[in-house]
C-alpha cells in the first residue's frame, strides 16, 4: 500500500465513523426529547429551542474544526 491510498483509506474509514456517530447522536436527542418535556414540565416552544441548539452545535463545530485545521495548514 502506499502513503496515498492509505490516507484516502483513512479519510474515509474516519468520515463512516463520523456520520455513524451523528446519526447515533441524533436518534438519541430525537427519544429524548419527550422525556426532557414531560420530566421539566417544558412547553413545545422551549423544547424546540432546545432542539435547535442542539442541532446548531453541528455547524459551529466544524466551521471552528475547519478554521483550526487551516490554520495548522494540515494536507490530506
Amino acid at each position: 500500500m502506499t502513503t496515498a491510498s492509505l490516507n484516502k483509506n483513512a479519510l474515509f474509514h474516519g468520515s463512516c465513523f463520523a456520520l455513524i456517530t451523528t446519526a447515533f447522536s441524533f436518534s438519541i436527542r430525537t427519544g429524548i426529547l419527550p422525556q426532557l418535556g414531560e420530566e421539566f414540565d417544558l412547553s413545545a416552544e422551549q423544547l424546540g429551542f432546545i432542539n435547535s441548539m442542539w442541532v446548531l452545535g453541528m455547524p459551529i463545530s466544524m466551521i471552528i474544526g475547519g478554521w483550526c485545521i487551516i490554520l495548522s495548514d494540515r494536507k490530506i
